[in-house]
């Protein structure tokens, strides 16, 4: 049960990259979003894969994370590959649940 949840939220993930790689090609997200912020989005550039290991293990929110990378154009292969950490949240909530309760 516990891999359906990890492989339901990977899967989310991947949707949400997609989702962001689809905004970015609309004209309002370009004007508001990828012009106002471009020095934000560089700095996601270079540090994007330490912040999806940390939206990965931690409470920050990982959907928005995951558009903010499709946006931003980060490789698609290191994003699924950085993504599987979701994988290792989901078995420390595993353990640390089922040997408490």
């Amino acid at each position: 049960m516990l891999f359906f949840l990890a492989s339901l939220s990977y899967s989310a993930g991947i949707t949400s990259y997609f989702i962001g790689r689809f905004l970015r090609t609309r004209s309002i997200i370009r004007k508001r979003i990828l012009e106002r912020h471009k020095s934000t989005l560089d700095q996601l550039r270079n540090f994007g894969g330490l912040l999806i290991i940390l939206a990965a293990l931690t409470p920050l929110p990982y959907p928005i994370v995951c558009q903010l990378c499709g946006l931003n154009r980060f490789p698609f292969k290191y994003f699924a590959l950085l993504t599987l950490v979701r994988y290792l949240r989901f078995g420390i909530y595993g353990l640390v649940l089922f040997n408490l309760f």
